[in-house]
């Protein structure tokens, strides 16, 4: 017998596929080829659009991009607005806070003692140490070198630091590194020096102490003088003065509110400001000069740069062994020596990238917690690498943009998902074994309930911080969503929206029961 039951419209479903979900597969595969760009004024002309393009999608308030090519800065733009109540542009001479880039900078420092002979690599920083000691532990602390607390390999505690509140009282440098006022607490050694790669904003901050015990005088103060000026940073700083907090951005949390400038103690670990013009003469002096200028620029010299951008020991297992460690930089294993460093404070992100064999650079500096590293940035990074020869970055991005990958894939299943759900619905109504209506039982209310509940429960532990707020106690109001610590948030919210959308399909369906067949009254043949 010939089946009559209707079916959905295949056409309608397949133009819905096409125009709805076939974009996130082809995106999640990779698919499209960029061809690299001539010259470097063809490279930011062409990446000028991409950028205002991730800031709309990203809804980043500011940002300024630096390029370097030859050694030389070529290329130095500002995007949005430094303060939105203001509507003041973000200008190459803006100021923003470097956060952990402050790290790469601040190595240059201790490496600067140590081809002067005042600091020794491989020597226990204990034996420069007077203000404050590292507390006793399980593990010997003479293994703390200044080499392993560069490279993340000390086995020293304390990732990162909030920052302190603009009318609140900094604690000393020696309260910090015994925890005040410390959300991770003291600095003290948590596993055996040298036996693996751990991040810790913490040995920095001890690094600080130490370079201060050694000449005498204020962290920030050696930095300017022996660093940031010799290298034509004189708008860049470790300490915040009147005068660049007049110039600097406002910071923006990831609901778009300002956030204040927070105060570090940790200098060395989070607290450089600096404008995109003077972060990029820092990335230029990592590589020649177009003009015969030397790698260091005269600050440090080229073999000093040379074993800082090689990998140290003990760090192949750097994120997972995606990347490896140097001394102030994080390392990109591969054909090209690639090195950058991140940052991330409370309402700024940025990233730094150098490639000293090609001689290419790339600044990114912004005023919003939505500029992630795995989102905003990677997509510039990979943006920018994709034009020059070679794409050096392209096995970088391709393994980064692995779970981005997965997270459109999973959205797309669920759309289809849902689309063919919706068809089967359709097709039963029109069969007559679904009919619309309602008929009350508490089984229906207790699912449509669930369901709706279960939509809430979703944003609110993704996208609120009510979840944080009870799973840590002192959490910081600026990190609200639980979506901050997400890679790919833009991704994921494409999940979230198809997660919602099937709750909403199964709540509808409550209203369209099953219709009960009844029994046959047709006698049975004799």
């Amino acid at each position: 017998m010939k089946n009559t039951t209707p079916t959905p419209n295949r056409s309608l479903m397949t133009i819905v596929f096409i125009a709805v979900l076939a974009p996130l597969l082809l995106s999640a595969c990779g698919m499209g080829q960029v061809i690299p760009a001539d010259s470097p004024d063809e490279v930011a002309q062409r990446l000028d659009p991409e950028i205002q393009n991730l800031m709309s999608r990203y809804r980043v308030p500011g940002a300024a991009v630096a390029l370097i090519h030859d050694g030389d800065v070529t290329w130095v733009q500002g995007y949005g607005v430094a303060d939105k109540e203001t509507g003041t542009p973000i200008t190459p001479e803006t100021v923003f806070q470097a956060a952990s880039v402050s790290k790469a900078v601040s190595a240059w420092g201790v490496m600067k003692l140590v081809e002067e002979g005042k600091l020794d690599l491989d020597a226990p920083v204990e034996q420069y140490l007077t203000r404050w000691h590292l507390p006793p532990s399980e593990f010997d602390n003479n293994q703390v070198t200044v080499r392993r607390l560069l490279s993340h390999t000390a086995g020293t505690s304390v990732g990162g630091y909030l920052g302190f509140d603009p009318g609140q009282e900094v604690p000393t440098l020696e309260e910090v590194l015994s925890g005040e006022g410390v959300l991770l607490g003291d600095m003290r050694v948590e596993q055996a020096p040298g036996s693996g790669w751990s991040y810790s904003g913490g040995g920095y901050t001890l690094l600080q102490l130490v370079v201060e015990e050694v000449t005498g005088e204020s962290f920030a103060n050696y930095m300017k003088q022996e660093i940031l000026n010799p290298l034509g940073m004189p708008n860049s700083s470790f300490e915040w003065t009147p005068d660049l907090l007049t110039r600097m951005a406002t910071g923006y949390d990831w609901l778009g509110r300002p956030v204040p400038n927070y105060r570090f103690r940790a200098e060395a670990a989070a607290s450089l400001s600096t404008t995109p013009s003077e972060m990029a003469l820092f990335v230029a002096a990592t590589m020649p000069g177009p003009d015969g200028e030397p790698v260091g620029r005269g600050v440090l010299e080229p073999d000093t740069l040379d074993l800082m951008l090689s990998p140290a020991p003990a760090t192949d297992g750097a994120f997972g062994g995606m990347l490896q460690n140097g001394l102030g930089y994080m390392l990109v294993p591969g054909d090209t020596l690639m090195a950058f460093h991140g940052g991330d404070n409370r309402g700024w992100k940025a990233m730094v990238f150098t490639m000293p064999e090609m001689r290419e650079g790339l600044v990114i500096l912004t005023n919003s917690d939505r500029a992630q590293t795995f989102g905003f940035q990677m997509e510039l990074l990979c943006a920018w690498s994709e034009l020059l020869p070679r794409n050096p970055a392209q096995g970088m991005c391709e393994g980064a943009k692995g779970p981005r990958n997965m997270l459109r894939t999973v959205a797309a299943v669920l759309g289809l998902g849902l689309v063919s759900y919706g068809g089967w619905v359709v097709a039963r109504l029109r069969a007559g074994r679904l009919r619309l209506g309602w008929e009350f039982s508490w089984r229906r209310i207790l699912r449509i309930v669930l369901l709706a509940a279960g939509i809430a429960l979703w944003w609110v532990f993704w996208y609120t911080g009510l979840i944080m707020a009870i799973a840590v106690p002192g959490w910081p109001e600026h990190f609200l969503p639980v979506t901050f610590l997400v890679p790919w948030p833009t991704a994921f919210a494409w999940i979230s929206w198809a997660v919602s959308l099937w709750g909403v399909a199964l709540i509808a369906t409550t209203f369209a029961p099953r219709v009960k067949r009844q029994p046959s009254t047709e006698a049975a043949p004799s």
